[in-house]
């Protein structure tokens, strides 16, 4: 694969990563500053005892006194969605907005092929996300110790790359739409909506009986549906989520390949 197939597209989004960094570093240090206040009160976790089940499960409030249960609210929605919408922001950012605004005819313009252009940005989106769950993981390891919070390395190294991996599918979701046509909310609506879907379907649909069985055709449920900050995840919860980004990908690069570059 020629550099330009990738120095352009990495260039261009180190300016997303440290603002997103930052964010996520502001989300998870404030977060985790408040933990002294809840492991030493018992006051939460005695009112959710009067609320359903479900809904304790739900909102993450059953055990805010451990420190897997005080990061299970951080890490079971804010963080894996705030990595979604990265992903598909920056996705999008590589593929229908550079097609809308011309940059793509000048590429092509060159002895390059669709294929390789469409890869390239596949895998400066990668590597983007994982420069960022490294950046999630370094500030949360810091803040535990600067605040006394006890969580096994493993577990939250676990958790963290199930985040950055379901959020590789959000952002391929993205690419795909891109792939088919120019339209840059649409290419960023998939993959948002994806991720929102996903949670919903793995949080919020087991609170009914009769839609339980949705959450097992969510890739959110398939990456963290297993409890990573307690118990070490299964190997599949990384591979299922990434088989179905691979598929995601290879549709976007035959469809592609297929039609017209946009003219704006």
């Amino acid at each position: 694969m020629k550099a330009i197939l990738l120095a352009g597209p990495a260039r261009r989004v180190t300016r997303p990563l440290a603002a997103w960094s930052a964010a996520l570093t502001a989300l998870l240090v404030l977060n985790t500053a408040f933990w002294p206040a809840f492991r030493d009160n018992d006051g939460m976790t005695a009112l959710a005892e009067g609320m359903p089940a479900p809904l304790v499960e739900a909102l993450g409030l059953g055990d805010l006194g451990s420190p897997a249960g005080y990061l299970w609210r951080l890490y079971t929605l804010m963080v894996p969605l705030l990595m979604a919408i990265a992903g598909a922001s920056v996705a999008t950012a590589l593929t229908a907005r550079d097609e809308d605004g011309g940059r793509y005819e000048l590429l092509l313009a060159q002895p390059v092929g669709r294929t390789g252009v469409l890869a390239g940005r596949l895998l400066v989106t990668a590597a983007w996300l994982t420069a960022l769950g490294t950046v999630v993981l370094a500030v949360q390891l810091a803040s535990n110790a600067a605040f006394d919070l006890d969580m096994p390395t493993g577990h939250l190294a676990a958790t963290v790359a199930l985040c950055t991996v379901n959020a590789l599918v959000c952002a391929t979701a993205s690419v795909c739409t891109a792939a088919f046509v120019c339209h840059p909310a649409a290419a960023v609506g998939t993959g948002v909506g994806l991720g929102v879907a996903g949670y919903v379907a793995s949080v919020l649909f087991p609170m009914r009986e009769s839609w339980r069985s949705v959450q097992y055709l969510s890739p959110w449920d398939w990456a963290l549906g297993g409890g990573p900050l307690t118990s070490a995840p299964e190997w599949w919860r990384y591979t299922g989520p990434l088989g179905l980004a691979a598929v995601l990908a290879a549709v976007a690069i035959a469809a592609f390949d297929r039609r017209d570059v946009h003219a704006p």
